[in-house]
């Protein structure tokens, strides 16, 4: 597509670590083994034990549709080790971002960890799920040291489900009331030298997250998903439309590709990234705008 490569900024690396726990968390005994079964036999590939391999697993799926790199998640904290491992054996293919809950006792110690020992380049924050205020001032130690280290900040905001979870009998005790964009709002105001990121356009909450845009330029969006929320959406909204008012309002350089590729034999969504091209080229874009899209922003 480019003659760089394109670049993912939302991918869940999803490697042994984070099925075992939730496996286990999933079974009385903490037995990983049945849970792990459910989800083989539910289609899901379960990666071996080696982070290094499931790594390479991940760059020949990049190799096969011209992605250049990805940031994948480390989607619960305790698999941040073995990402940080398979991001090191990537040649800096694979740039590791963690899930964090910033309320957590010792969250502002943890970061030097993080950044430092794990080489996390950015955080994910999933206030539906850690139930806390984003724009709490009890946060503010957090952010000031998010913004001296200059990284970014994922925010999942709207609804959030989380498939493997549903696939083991989980009960997902989320919180929606935390993940509205109005709760965004004064940490975007007192903090505007960090790079916040709102997922998937802002889901159900794309009007919302349109203004908080228009007033905030340290405010960002990211592509990411089948955007199915849009089906749900009054007056026809469609994909088309939502690029375009995101250009309106964000402009093309506050718009970043993403995917929300997670698990095998699904592997990277090439289908993500051709309706997405899709609706670009109904927009009749710029290759300028489409480079910054898929490459240069992030």
């Amino acid at each position: 597509m480019f003659s760089g490569g394109i670049i993912d900024i939302h991918t869940h690396f999803f490697g042994p670590e984070f099925f075992r726990t939730l496996a286990a968390a999933a079974h009385s005994t903490g037995d990983p083994g049945p849970g792990l079964a459910r989800l083989r036999a539910a289609g899901i590939q379960v990666p071996e034990d080696d982070p290094r391999a499931h790594g390479r697993r991940w760059l020949e799926e990049m190799d096969r549709n011209g992605v250049d790199r990805m940031v994948t998640f480390a989607s619960l904290p305790q698999e941040m080790a073995s990402v940080a491992e398979g991001a090191r054996a990537s040649g800096g293919r694979l740039i590791p971002f963690c899930l964090v809950d910033p309320a957590a006792p010792g969250a502002v110690a943890r970061l030097e960890e993080l950044t430092g020992t794990f080489g996390a380049r950015g955080l994910v924050l999933v206030p539906a799920m850690h139930k806390f205020d984003l724009s709490d001032p009890a946060l503010d130690p957090f952010y000031r040291e998010v913004e001296r280290k200059g990284i970014p900040l994922l925010v999942h905001i709207g609804v959030l489900r989380v498939r493997i979870r549903d696939l083991l009998g989980l009960t997902s005790d989320f919180d929606l009331r935390y993940a509205t964009p109005a709760r965004l709002r004064g940490a975007l105001s007192r903090h505007p030298g960090i790079r916040f990121l709102v997922p998937h356009f802002g889901g159900g909450y794309h009007e919302e997250v349109l203004a908080l845009g228009s007033e905030h330029p340290n405010l960002s969006l990211d592509t990411s998903s089948s955007n199915s929320w849009v089906r749900l959406q009054p007056g026809n909204l469609t994909l088309v439309r939502v690029f375009e008012r995101a250009l309106e309002v964000f402009g093309p350089e506050r718009i970043h590709f993403g995917t929300d590729s997670s698990t095998f034999p699904r592997g990277w969504r090439r289908e993500v990234l051709q309706e997405q091209e899709a609706a670009l080229d109904a927009l009749k874009v710029t290759a300028g705008t489409r480079e910054r899209i898929f490459r240069e922003n992030t």
